[in-house]
């Protein structure tokens, strides 16, 4: 790795860059800021899995959540890359079905809070994925103080659409090389307790190396797209994932109160879908100029899928435009055919990457 000076590296944008999804990857981001230096999106997109992450949650009715889950999957391998030490308070496995439980408040006064307050105290952010009001309910966000209302914690969310500007940015009309950073956040206030929480214990500013970065990236991909996060997060991830939102838009039973809940959630599942992978385009670019000769021929096969997903569920969303799609059989057919389509290229993906962990 490579300590990076302040100015750090430019960032890049997308176009659906206001993807909730993101919020893990906006969180990390605005830590990076804090601390001096600027991350690149479509690295830390592509080192957390978010840019090949299609996911289903069997036990969870909201399609428009799906993407909501895992998101962590890889947050400590992928912090470390650019230079932060994160602690799990506890792991994935033991966050399931927390939110429903009743008795949870309670547990969460006895057993987290007391190290989220210790966090604290030693200048310690903690990053929090749900217990936030309204919108940003199932979102990422950052504890950084106590205070007396909701559970008693508070922090930010960084998520574009929720930013003020700073004042260099509006008034030089110009975005900054790292207008993420630059965003103002204001203070929000937890209304319930959080279900997953990680302590970030230090920040080194740093620069992976690309080889580094690559191999680590390809390996997060292919576990992600065999499914690999069922283990310890209970979704359903790569092909396995396309299988249920196609069973879920096929499903003639979603009618009255449910027509538009999946109107909804089809939409937004898919406008993440393809920022992910739009990503990872970018990302994929980028390193045909970097990477050795023996993994370009990965990386283009690798493009070549994303942007077949990326056509597909564009073509996805154009049918499923008219929001009267769910009344009919045909309806349902043409927004699910291209959906079928990107399955077989999120299948074909892995088969490259299963091919060269096997060459490599």
């Amino acid at each position: 790795m490579k300590p990076t000076t302040r100015q750090g590296r430019k960032t890049s944008t997308d176009s659906h860059s206001g993807d909730r999804a993101m919020s893990l990857m906006f969180a990390l981001q605005s830590l990076a800021h804090d601390t001096g230096y600027a991350i690149d999106h479509d690295d830390l997109n592509a080192a957390l899995g978010l840019s090949w992450m299609t996911t289903a949650v069997p036990d969870e009715d909201d399609l428009a959540r799906w993407q909501m889950y895992a998101r962590d999957a890889f947050v400590i391998p992928a912090g470390r890359l650019f230079g932060m030490t994160i602690r799990d308070i506890h792991p994935p496995e033991a966050a399931r079905g927390l939110n429903g439980l009743p008795e949870f408040a309670q547990h969460f006064d006895a057993s987290y809070r007391p190290l989220v307050v210790r966090a604290l105290e030693h200048d310690q952010s903690v990053l929090a994925w749900q217990g936030w009001p309204g919108d940003q309910a199932m979102m990422w966000g950052i504890i950084t103080t106590t205070c007396d209302e909701g559970i008693g914690l508070a922090g930010r969310v960084p998520w574009p659409t929720a930013a003020r500007t700073c004042e260099a940015e509006h008034e030089s009309h110009v975005p900054s090389p790292s207008a993420q950073a630059c965003r103002q956040y204001d203070t929000v206030i937890l209304d319930r307790p959080p279900v997953q929480l990680y302590v970030v214990e230090t920040i080194t500013p740093t620069q992976p190396d690309r080889d580094e970065l690559l191999d680590i990236v390809l390996a997060h991909a292919g576990q992600i797209l065999d499914n690999a996060l069922m283990k310890h997060f209970s979704v359903l991830a790569g092909p396995a994932a396309y299988d249920a939102w196609i069973a879920s838009v096929r499903d003639e039973q979603a009618s009255g109160a449910d027509y538009s809940d999946l109107v909804e959630g089809h939409r937004q599942m898919g406008t993440s879908v393809l920022a992910g992978h739009r990503s990872a385009i970018r990302f994929l670019e980028r390193q045909l100029t970097l990477t050795m000769a023996i993994k370009r021929s990965l990386i283009e096969t690798l493009m070549d899928k994303c942007q077949i997903i990326v056509t597909s569920i564009s073509h996805s969303l154009d049918a499923a435009a008219n929001d009267a799609w769910t009344s009919t059989a045909a309806g349902r057919t043409k927004v699910v055919d291209p959906i079928t389509r990107a399955r077989v290229a999120a299948n074909e993906m892995l088969t490259a990457l299963e091919s060269q962990a096997r060459g490599s």
